[in-house]
């Protein structure tokens, strides 16, 4: 399938921004004069690349910054049918065949990563934003890794500290 046979898709997104009072921003429409939440949308791949690079730019304390935004818009926390899905980031290690798996280990491991306590490292990802710190959640008993020893899990929201 050559470029111009392939199908065009437009990529949209919305958010609704709320204070602490409850009062939603919203914005006038340049060309409508319509006022609606802030959003947008990319039609074009150029569009899309260029997203794509300015997002691979970003260090990886950065990128989970902007995710740790966008993931807790997503998932079903309502529990339903008694389960509670979350969407959140994960870290994925992957043995290759050179390493030796113990009979019950799997080949690949997740961690679940947390947010970094941006209050208490001054609005940063911790002293040493390059490294990783690790453990599991008090409350919920994830695996989960983060840029900073405080950190909280984004399955529960606790306050985790990791080593």
């Amino acid at each position: 399938m050559t470029t111009s046979e392939r199908p065009r898709h437009s990529v949209s997104v919305a958010a609704v921004i709320c204070d602490d009072t409850g009062r939603v921003l919203v914005v006038q429409r340049r060309d409508n004069g319509r006022w609606e939440i802030p959003g947008g949308n990319m039609s074009s791949d150029d569009e899309r690349e260029k997203l794509a690079a300015q997002l691979r730019s970003l260090s990886l304390a950065e990128f989970i910054d902007v995710v740790r935004r966008v993931l807790p818009g997503h998932g079903d926390r309502e529990g339903r049918n008694g389960l509670t899905r979350t969407l959140v980031l994960a870290e994925a290690t992957k043995a290759d065949d050179t390493v030796p798996l113990l009979a019950d280990e799997a080949p690949v491991t997740l961690d679940v990563v947390a947010w970094p306590d941006r209050d208490y490292y001054d609005g940063g990802f911790g002293p040493e934003p390059d490294l990783f710190e690790g453990g599991f959640c008090e409350e919920c008993r994830v695996e989960i890794t983060s840029t900073a020893k405080r950190a909280f899990c984004p399955v529960c929201g606790r306050l985790c500290h990791l080593t």
